[in-house]
């Protein structure tokens, strides 16, 4: 397998939302209205994991589904970046639009548009997904948009130092930003929202100079969120005046995160980006997404590969997606989404030219098998989007 693609999947995956600014600034040092509690104890992930690479789908999930997703003429779909589930209908967003899709992966609706008119927004910059409203990021106009899921306008919440690249709404009405690096107007990781839209309380603040990716949240109820950022072990529960440590990984090793952070810092923002990718014992990036029954289920990276891990009070299995030693690509999708148990996953269709044919073929013949609708090579060489649906066994 051409070891160039898989660096280019983990610069898409990991670095999209950095800032091509390569300027190193300097650091003014600020302080947080609201810092972590320190507690007496904390859940732990176990340390112990087995590593494989067979494929989970049998042994970690028990139902698949595979989604040919018929778009409209006028609403081709690009790379998929979120998907959420609402009653019957799937919400799906790619890098412009979000769009609205049956069960049968039928297209339904187009919520908002690109545009300077009335219910439109500048530059889409991402989705959440409420109970009643899907919220759009406009990172054109510096602002979030709240439609209801008949695609009309409610509300325009607007914020002067611009929109936080992740966030999330809290049913209070509280919104949670997350920040992708240090900048004079964005010195925090994470900065909380009233309501009215003050900055009812800020945290993290920012020790080094350096541009990645903003935390992430998951597991969004009424009053508070888990929030988890880059190099960082623990994920936090995080309310409107109150963060608490509530679960290690043991994913990161510590130190070596210290070091690499100690040795890194005077580096040029390129030059960070490149060492964070290839330094031995880190992990570059983290994404999260709860399960039923308290379990977990994780993608991670570090130099060596990619990898999904599930983690329940079974302990923790981890199966190897992409090895990058042996240039090896096992898995043809992108994890994108879990809802409900079910986890969602895009093809990429540019992944069946950098697997071995023995590879390619069982990966095609199973997605005939267990696809809604009669799906071709030829329909997924010219990039047919195809959505894996897999239900996670509880």
């Amino acid at each position: 397998m051409n070891i160039k693609f898989v660096y280019c999947l983990l610069l898409a995956t990991c670095v999209m939302s950095c800032s091509q600014n390569k300027r190193n600034a300097t650091i003014m040092p600020a302080e947080a209205s609201i810092v972590a509690e320190t507690v007496d104890s904390i859940t732990e992930w176990p340390k112990e994991h087995t590593m494989s690479n067979e494929c989970f789908i049998s042994t970690e999930t028990d139902s698949v589904v595979i989604l040919p997703l018929r778009e409209s003429e006028s609403h081709m779909l690009g790379q998929i970046a979120q998907v959420a589930s609402h009653n019957d209908t799937l919400v799906i967003a790619d890098g412009r639009q979000v769009c609205l899709f049956d069960e049968q992966g039928c297209y339904l609706a187009t919520i908002g548009a690109m545009g300077h008119g009335p219910n439109e927004y500048i530059d889409f910059g991402g989705m959440y997904m409420s109970e009643d409203s899907i919220y759009i990021k406009d990172k054109g106009a510096g602002c979030i948009l709240t439609y209801d899921f008949k695609g009309r306008l409610t509300y325009k919440r607007s914020f002067p130092d611009g929109a936080p690249q992740s966030f999330c709404v809290l049913g209070n009405g509280v919104v949670l930003g997350g920040f992708s690096g240090y900048r004079p107007n964005a010195v925090y990781r994470l900065v909380i929202y009233s309501a009215g839209n003050a900055v009812a309380g800020t945290a993290f603040p920012y020790t080094e100079p350096h541009e990645y990716v903003a935390g992430n949240f998951v597991n969004v109820s009424q009053t508070e969120a888990m929030f988890t950022y880059p190099l960082c072990d623990i994920i936090y529960k995080v309310s409107e005046n109150r963060i608490t440590p509530a679960i290690r990984m043991n994913i990161q090793n510590e130190k070596a995160v210290t070091d690499f952070i100690s040795a890194t810092s005077s580096l040029s923002q390129d030059k960070f980006i490149k060492a964070l990718l290839s330094t031995d014992n880190i992990v570059n990036h983290v994404k999260v997404y709860p399960c039923k029954n308290n379990g977990w289920f994780v993608y991670y990276q570090d130099s060596k590969g990619f990898y999904f891990s599930f983690i329940d009070n079974k302990g923790r299995r981890d199966y190897i997606r992409v090895n990058k030693d042996q240039r090896e690509l096992y898995y043809p999708f992108i994890v994108v989404s879990l809802c409900d148990n079910w986890l969602y996953a895009y093809v990429e269709a540019a992944a069946f030219s950098f697997m071995d044919e023995d590879s390619k073929n069982k990966w095609l013949n199973y997605i005939a098998e267990h696809s809604i609708r009669t799906v071709t090579t030829e329909d997924i060489e010219n990039g047919l989007p195809l959505l894996f649906k897999m239900h996670i066994r509880e």
